[in-house]
């Protein structure tokens, strides 16, 4: 079973347009099984929170938003068509939800409420943050210049962001689940149970490695020399490596300018 619910703006015959609405509720073919929410919003906010209900809530916000389109005389016998509501289309398949947002000069905020067993790839390129909150599942997520934020979360999850600060606290890790985690500038603050099995590897360009774990933390190997074109040396720096709970599914953490936190809940 195939949905698609339109809601852009554009200056097609038959297109099909919403205004002002703010909320749309996307049912499930099989409320009984686990989903799977796919969002790319090239500008603004994406929130997504695992509430206890069968359906997805889509709620979006286009900031400056006047509810509304303008008509204006443009002379020669043309009307010139504005508005500051961005393109979305919220579509789905069976138990797979997209929500797309493809404004790259508009900023639209994005608030998606699914059941809390739900499979995640979200991501937003600029503009605002990605903020995931109580979700049991696998989550992909990444945004450009902005911030990443995963809380009480179960499973297994992988966070890149150029700029911006990734933090994550999870209530349960999937066993045999790698997990990866990266921001060119930021630091990265995990939560883990005290029970997590994993083998880290880590690394900070500009910063330090702090952990609440008794973790044997080592340097992968002496730091790498090279030269670059101009014949100046680069010192590379090597790998920080260490096994919690005796060694488990890779954990690779990296950031080029930040600090990393690895903290027991």
């Amino acid at each position: 079973m195939k949905n698609l619910i339109m809601l852009m703006i554009m200056l097609f015959a038959g297109t099909v347009s919403v205004l002002g609405q703010e909320k749309v509720s996307v049912p499930l073919e099989d409320a009984g099984k686990r989903g799977k929410l796919v969002v790319d919003n090239k500008s603004g906010n994406v929130t997504v929170k695992g509430v206890p209900r069968k359906d997805v809530l889509v709620q979006y916000n286009a900031r400056g938003n006047d509810g509304g389109l303008k008509v204006e005389d443009a002379g020669g016998g043309l009307k010139k068509i504005s508005g500051n509501i961005p393109g979305l289309e919220i579509s789905s398949n069976g138990n797979t939800v997209r929500v797309v947002a493809e404004n790259w000069l508009k900023d639209i905020d994005i608030v998606v409420e699914t059941p809390q067993d739900f499979d995640l790839v979200v991501s937003t390129y600029k503009g605002g943050e990605v903020i995931i909150q109580n979700i049991n599942g696998e989550i992909e997520t990444s945004n450009y210049t902005g911030p990443i934020t995963a809380e009480n979360i179960s499973g297994c999850l992988v966070a890149q962001t150029y700029v911006g600060d990734i933090k994550a606290s999870f209530k349960s890790i999937s066993a045999d689940q790698p997990m990866a985690f990266a921001t060119y500038t930021g630091k990265i603050d995990l939560t883990l149970p005290a029970s997590t099995k994993a083998s880290f590897k880590m690394k900070s360009g500009n910063g330090d490695v702090y952990t609440s774990f008794d973790m044997d933390l080592q340097r992968s190997g002496s730091a790498e020399e090279s030269k670059d074109k101009n014949g100046f040396k680069k010192i590379i720096e090597g790998w920080i490596t260490g096994k919690l709970n005796g060694g488990g599914p890779e954990f690779r953490v990296e950031t080029h300018m930040g600090d990393i936190y690895i903290r027991k809940g």
